[in-house]
């Protein structure tokens, strides 16, 4: 039993000082790119870095939970076989240097968490000012205003009797379902004579959840459209790599 908990220690220390660093998932908004594009590749990244923090919250509970197991196996044994597991473990706890890596986790996981807030942040900072930026261009370059007024027909409302005869179903963030939903939503409004702006409402509208809280604060404009399909392409994967994964 102590030896089976020894494995799972000695591979779960591993896989701890084997995560990634805010060295290696550090990213800065980049000059030459436009603040949408430098939103979307922050978000990507924060993504990216929240799983990361997610992977070494369990890697550290794995770790708690077996150091645990172990000395409640200590605890039940008497007499020399009492002194015998002590000892072992001991001199496990010292090879392994347990403490000191543990303690190493903890605060490349505080780091980590701290440069998800700022990786959000600047995130955040980007998708305002390229907002900014689309207000005042509209203003700069107003539409052409029709002859007389058009009746309350809503913006970004497509006709969804085209689409009746297709159910699609929403999609929540479940990776393994993202492929199925993208080429069903591209086969039933991709193709559609709409604008992208109402393409990217109906889109928003199929999105729940995770999915829908990823692409929050982009407006419903036609630039827009490819932005949002290509976050949720980065982040749930294209779907020609899901294809490849099951070859």
């Amino acid at each position: 039993m102590a030896s089976l908990i020894q494995k799972g220690i000695t591979f779960t220390l591993k896989a701890l000082d084997n995560a990634r660093t805010t060295t290696a998932l550090s990213l800065h908004p980049d000059a030459d790119l436009s603040n949408w594009e430098n939103a979307v590749k922050l978000v990507t990244q924060c993504t990216r870095v929240i799983r990361e923090v997610q992977t070494m919250e369990a890697q550290l509970d794995n770790l708690r939970d077996l150091s645990n197991n172990w000395i409640d196996l200590l605890n039940r044994l008497e007499g020399a076989e009492k002194d015998k597991g002590e000892k072992e473990y001991v001199k496990f706890d010292t090879h392994e240097k347990i403490a000191e890596r543990h303690d190493a986790a903890t605060t490349k996981l505080r780091d980590l968490r701290d440069l998800e807030a700022k990786l959000s942040a600047d995130a955040k900072l980007c998708r305002g000012r390229a907002e900014k930026e689309a207000r005042a261009d509209q203003q700069a370059n107003p539409l052409p205003q029709a002859a007389t007024p058009p009746t309350a027909a809503p913006t970004f409302t497509a006709p969804l009797y085209q689409f009746q005869p297709i159910q699609l179903d929403k999609f929540f963030g479940q990776k393994r379902k993202w492929p199925e939903f993208y080429e069903s939503f591209k086969s039933a409004i991709g193709s559609q004579s709409i604008s992208k702006a109402q393409k990217l409402n109906l889109l928003c509208n199929l999105l729940g959840g995770e999915a829908r809280e990823l692409i929050a604060g982009f407006r419903l404009e036609d630039q827009n459209y490819e932005t949002v399909l290509q976050l949720l392409k980065d982040t749930y994967g294209a779907p020609e790599e899901h294809i490849r994964a099951r070859s």
